[in-house]
C-alpha cells in the first residue's frame, strides 16, 4: 500500500472493510459534528467488544438509516429496557427508530421509551446476538422497507468515542457499549435449544416473563393515528428531511428552556417540514440509491 490509503483498499490485519477515505465520506455526507470522533478497529478488535471509551456502529446506521449525533436519550433508554447495545441493531431496526422519532418531531410529539416499546418489539437476526425491530400487531406506522439488510454485518463497523458529542449527556452513565443477549434465553445455543419442545417451552417462558404486553398508554391510538398521516414510506425519509425534523425539535426544545427562564424571543428560522408531494400510497424513488460523494482528505473530528 502506498503512503495514502485508497477509497476501497483494506489494511492487512484490520478486522473490518472500512477505510479511512470512506469513513471520511460517512463523516462528511452524514453531517456528523466535528467533535464526534470515529476510529477504525485495529487487528484483533471486534464489533461486540469495543475498546474502553468507545462504542461500535456500522456504516449503514448512518448512511442508510439516517442516525444522527448525539444519539437521542429516548433511543438509549429504549435499548436499555431491552438490554442490548445500539450496535446489535440492524440498519432496518435503526430505521424504525429514526422514522418514528422524525414523524414525532414533525408533529411536535415527544415520544418516550414507553411509546417506542408500545410500537416495536425486538426480533432476532440470525443467531449471533444481532436484532431488528418489528411493529406490534395493529401498531405499524412506517412502510416501504427492503426485505432484508445485506452486507452490513461484521466487516463494516467502526468505533465512536463515547462522550456528550456522540450520546445524549444524561445517558452517558447508562449507555451500553458491550453487547447483551436481549433477554433471549436461546442465544446461548445450549443443548436444550436444539430440541423443538425445549425451544417452544423456553420461548413461551421468555414471552410470558420477560416480554409482557407493553403498557397501553391512554392516548396511544391517538398518537399512532397522528404519526400515521403523511409520507410514511422509508424512501421519503431523505437526509434533508431527517435533519430538518431534528433541527425543528432542537429549536422547540431550546425555546421551551428559554421560556422557562423568562426569556422571550421570536424564532423565524425553523426549517419547514420536508415534503415532496401528497401521499399517494405508491412507493417513492428510494433516496438511499442516490450517488454518495467522495472526499480526498477526510477529517473525523477533534
Amino acid at each position: 500500500m502506498g503512503s495514502r490509503e485508497t477509497f476501497s483498499e483494506r489494511v492487512v490485519g484490520r478486522p473490518c472493510k472500512c477505510t479511512l477515505p470512506f469513513l471520511g465520506t460517512v463523516h462528511s455526507f452524514c453531517h456528523v459534528p466535528e467533535n464526534v470522533d470515529f476510529r477504525l478497529p485495529l487487528e484483533g478488535e471486534r464489533a461486540d467488544e469495543p475498546p474502553e471509551g468507545f462504542f461500535t456502529l456500522y456504516e449503514e446506521h448512518l448512511m442508510r438509516a439516517r442516525l444522527w449525533f448525539p444519539i437521542p436519550s429516548v433511543i438509549v433508554e429504549f435499548l436499555n429496557r431491552l438490554e442490548v447495545s445500539i450496535s446489535q441493531i440492524s440498519p432496518r431496526g435503526i430505521k424504525h427508530l429514526v422514522g418514528l422519532l422524525v414523524l414525532g418531531y414533525e408533529r411536535g410529539i415527544e415520544l418516550t421509551a414507553e411509546y417506542i416499546e408500545a410500537f416495536l418489539t425486538l426480533s432476532r437476526v440470525g443467531t449471533n446476538r444481532l436484532y431488528c425491530f418489528r411493529p406490534h400487531t395493529f401498531m405499524e406506522v412506517l412502510k416501504g422497507f427492503s426485505q432484508g439488510d445485506r452486507g452490513w454485518k461484521s466487516y463494516f463497523f467502526f468505533y465512536v468515542r463515547l462522550n456528550q458529542a456522540s450520546v445524549a449527556v444524561e445517558c452517558l452513565p447508562s449507555f451500553r457499549r458491550l453487547w447483551g443477549v436481549g433477554g433471549n434465553v436461546l442465544n446461548d445455543h445450549s443443548l436444550f435449544s436444539y430440541h423443538p419442545f425445549f425451544t417452544f417451552y423456553l420461548n413461551y417462558v421468555y414471552y410470558v416473563v420477560h416480554n409482557p404486553i407493553p403498557p397501553f398508554l391512554e392516548d396511544l391510538c391517538v398518537v399512532r393515528n397522528l404519526l400515521g398521516g403523511g409520507l410514511l414510506f422509508w424512501g421519503y425519509f431523505s437526509p434533508e428531511r431527517v435533519r430538518a425534523a431534528v433541527e425543528t425539535h432542537r429549536s422547540r426544545f431550546s425555546s421551551s428552556i428559554d421560556d422557562d427562564m423568562g426569556v422571550f424571543f421570536e424564532d423565524t428560522s425553523l426549517p419547514a417540514v420536508y415534503a415532496t408531494g401528497q401521499s399517494s400510497g405508491q412507493r417513492p424513488p428510494d433516496a438511499e440509491d442516490d450517488a454518495e460523494p467522495t472526499v480526498e482528505d477526510p477529517v473525523f473530528g477533534g
